[in-house]
């Protein structure tokens, strides 16, 4: 495997556009180059609509490479597709991967002709998206390089969820943006996750404001089918509920009335589960259905109450009402694995061909028990990563390559066959966009047999999806704002944007970052050099889809290394005045220094947090629909009054400050009730 990664790398390197992700399993390049002046699309034989939809794809890319328009049709000099099956379009239960997969492809290019053939559309499709990237020039000069490709995925599916029920509902038209963004590198199944926002009619009440129409999922299903993506409903139907529950109509189901799981003792439970599971295998027409299964944190103290029976046996009654509803719809269903490996008894009761998605988000070195438990009893697995943005200000790049690497080394061991990358929206400043490089690194790790060379990946990325003058910059501001994220984080001990809106005057705080203010000095300035490469990458033909995220999230770094920074000096200048409490000093170190109303530390807090709320108010607006916006935008309300009252404070002590008479308090006096 080794031998043929260093073949593939050295015959890659030699082709005028190396730059191919996924890289193909088998690439032979040779002398000489297809011109692409003048060239249409063909389609060898009877067409599909699927077909149609991959040629006038390429047709349309090409308009654009050659600056002409580009003919799907007859012509002397085409691209032929050429479909020799007719397997599914869209992934199915226990489909084979590698060489057999109704997904391979064989692309040839000589200096006469090309063709890309497989046994479907969906490999047509992927053999197009390789073509595209196998382009050389632009205009007259546009050329695709002599060269034999055989490709397959390694793992038969490739997935990636959306959290649609935390903070942000993304538009239809984002949902599609990410799609477009995924199958151009191979991913098939796009996870719809929903607690509770779906309209549905047998609870029409549940989130109003926040939730897709049916007609809209519709939508959404049909342009990623087009795509070769198949949507996969995820739902929760034990906990994560409290949307459901907040409802009158409904709030006795759960384990306390209001609370976030279900009772399972609760006789009524039953249907409404089934109802719920039925309701979305009708709307989504996926052979798959995930059901959530996972973190039900009260099914310990519920399994105490008199009758009710061990934890395993009340999880098991739950997951085998859902499972039958839906197994009655022809759905294969599929679970989270983190409670059945907390009570493993749990496992030998479970349907044979339930599908378990064992997840882990961070860094460990050892996954095995994420997949024995299974493995030895049969079960099939879908290893679930993160792009590890939810409670950060931007991606942690570094830390979601390495996890996604580990956990998939390990699952190949124990025959894992599919990958499901997730976009958590926990918190207030996640904005997806920013995602773009985990959410592309998880669909090409599920293709490859081999690990992506992980140093390689940014510049590959960003040459793939951005003009050459502005790549660059885009793969530097990448680095700089990761580099610069690692070594705040590392400081201040939380997620960054807790530490965003925390108390920077905490004691322990205050001397981490002390001990390691070069450390918080270094993130600041590699916040700013990546602010400068993004701007820079904008002003020359950058898509701004992604770098505006990426910029922002440079400004949130430089703004949460900025007041850690400042606290500290705060503190510094508060004690130099307990030391020598004169008029003076008061009015040098505490009025001029800190609370005057201009060009001070606590104006320069205050400005810039109203400007990141501006700024993320529009960001949010880019990628999300109103809902719940005002309630996650207070916080940067709240941090700019709490730097405001600070502000006023200081200048009124200052201001009755009289020397020999007046006692120097704590500062926590003025900072305590604040954070």
């Amino acid at each position: 495997m080794v031998c043929t990664t260093l073949v593939l790398l050295t015959t890659l390197a030699a082709l005028p556009s190396p730059t191919l992700l996924p890289r193909p399993q088998k690439v032979t390049a040779s002398q000489g180059a297809f011109p692409l002046a003048g060239v249409a699309v063909r389609i060898a034989g009877r067409a599909t609509a699927e077909d149609r939809f991959a040629a006038n794809e390429l047709a349309t890319f090409l308009s654009g490479k050659t600056g002409k328009k580009v003919a799907v049709g007859g012509g002397s000099r085409a691209i032929v597709l050429r479909r020799t099956g007719t397997a599914s379009e869209i992934p199915m239960p226990d489909e084979p991967a590698g060489r057999q997969s109704r997904e391979a492809y064989a692309l040839e290019v000589t200096p006469r002709s090309v063709e890309i053939s497989s046994p479907s559309s969906a490999g047509i499709y992927y053999g197009v998206q390789t073509l595209k990237q196998l382009v050389a020039g632009a205009g007259a000069t546009a050329s695709l390089p002599a060269v034999e490709v055989e490709d397959w995925p390694s793992l038969a599916y490739r997935g990636y969820m959306m959290d649609m029920s935390h903070m942000g509902l993304p538009t239809e038209a984002e949902v599609k943006k990410q799609i477009d963004l995924l199958t151009r590198y191979k991913a098939n199944q796009y996870y719809f996750y929903s607690e509770a926002s779906i309209e549905l009619e047998r609870t029409p009440m549940m989130s109003g404001g926040g939730r897709f129409t049916q007609d809209s999922v519709r939508r959404i299903i049909a342009y990623a089918r087009e795509r070769h993506m198949d949507v996969v409903p995820m739902v929760e139907l034990f906990g994560h509920m409290h949307d459901l529950f907040r409802l009158e109509h409904h709030a006795d189901l759960a384990l306390e009335p209001h609370a976030g799981e279900f009772d399972p003792l609760n006789p009524r439970v039953a249907a409404v589960v089934t109802a719920f599971a039925e309701e979305h295998a009708d709307l989504f027409p996926s052979p798959f259905v995930q059901i959530g299964f996972d973190e039900p944190w009260a099914l310990d103290v519920s399994a105490k109450r008199p009758g009710a029976g061990s934890p395993e046996q009340l999880y098991t009654k739950m997951l085998k009402t859902v499972y039958d509803a839906l197994a009655r719809k022809k759905k294969r269903v599929g679970a989270y694995g983190d409670i059945m490996m907390k009570h493993p008894a749990i496992v030998k009761d479970l349907p044979k061909d339930l599908i378990i998605y064992p997840w882990f988000y961070n860094v460990r070195d050892d996954y095995k028990p994420y997949f024995e438990p299974f493995a030895k009893a049969g079960l099939k697995t879908i290893l679930t990563t993160g792009v590890m943005s939810w409670f950060w200000i931007v991606p942690d790049i570094q830390r979601t390559l390495e996890n996604t690497d580990r956990f998939l080394a390990e699952g190949r061991r124990h025959g894992n066959i599919g990958i499901l990358n997730t976009g958590w929206t926990d918190d207030t400043l996640v904005l997806m966009r920013s995602a773009f490089p985990g959410m592309v690194y998880g669909a090409v790790a599920g293709w490859h047999d081999t690990p992506i060379p992980r140093a390689q990946f940014l510049s590959d990325y960003t040459a793939i999806e951005y003009p050459p003058a502005a790549a660059d910059h885009v793969k530097r501001g990448l680095e700089a704002i990761d580099d610069g994220h690692t070594k705040l984080s590392a400081v201040v001990k939380e997620t960054t944007i807790y530490a965003t809106f925390g108390d920077p005057f905490a004691p322990g705080r205050l001397s981490a970052v002390r001990q390691n203010r070069a450390q918080v000095s270094e993130a600041r300035k590699l916040a700013e050099v990546a602010q400068d490469h993004f701007r820079k990458a904008l002003k020359l033909g950058a898509n701004p889809d992604g770098v505006e995220s990426w910029l922002l999230g440079a400004e949130a770094v430089d703004y949460c290394a900025l007041r850690h920074l400042y606290a500290l000096e705060i503190t510094d200048l508060w004690q130099r005045v307990m030391a020598n409490p004169t008029l003076d000093a008061v009015k040098l170190w505490i009025n001029r220094e800190l609370a005057t109303r201009y060009h001070t530390r606590l104006v320069d807090l205050i400005e810039q947090s109203m400007d990141l709320q501006k700024k993320y108010e529009q960001a949010w607006l880019r990628e999300y629909t109103p809902y719940r916006m005002p309630g996650s935008m207070i916080r940067w309300t709240e941090e700019a009054m709490r730097w405001s009252q600070l502000r006023r404070r200081l200048y009124k002590w200052s201001g009755s400050f009289k020397e020999g008479t007046t006692k120097i308090p704590p500062l926590a006096t003025m900072t305590g009730d604040l954070f």
